[in-house]
């Protein structure tokens, strides 16, 4: 007997929630070794706290990251984690980089409202 659909997807949220938690508890516990083990790369030891910090708040998001991934085409949220990414290790980058990510969301929602209020569809 198969299982209904809503199951599969809450075992796999699950599992991508269980497993974004287990690599962030590790870059977390990493990040705190090597800063107070000897001799450690201040860039490599802050590098892997702040990665690791962004993939906890995602493991706490997952639910809702879940829900807006109906709403949104794939590559926005790719794009939107890969800038969250570019934050976390080099924040200076990160003021160009959200700047440019809400100019271009802006101008996709614009233009997507515009091709709704026109009626054109893609064929």
């Amino acid at each position: 007997m198969p299982q209904p659909k809503s199951s599969n997807t809450d075992r796999r949220l699950l599992y991508y929630q269980s497993a974004t938690a287990a690599l962030a508890a590790g870059l977390l516990l990493l990040g705190l070794v090597g800063y107070l083990g000897e001799g450690y790369d201040p860039f490599l030891t802050g590098m892997a706290v702040r990665i690791g910090a962004t993939l906890a708040v995602v493991a706490l998001a997952m639910p809702q990251l879940y829900q807006l991934k109906n709403r949104l085409p794939g590559v926005v949220g790719g794009i939107a984690l890969f800038a969250l990414v570019i934050i976390a290790t080099r924040p200076n980058i990160g003021k160009v980089l959200l700047t440019l990510l809400v100019i271009a969301v802006t101008v996709f929602g614009v233009l997507s409202w515009l091709s709704k209020m026109t009626g054109s569809k893609k064929k």
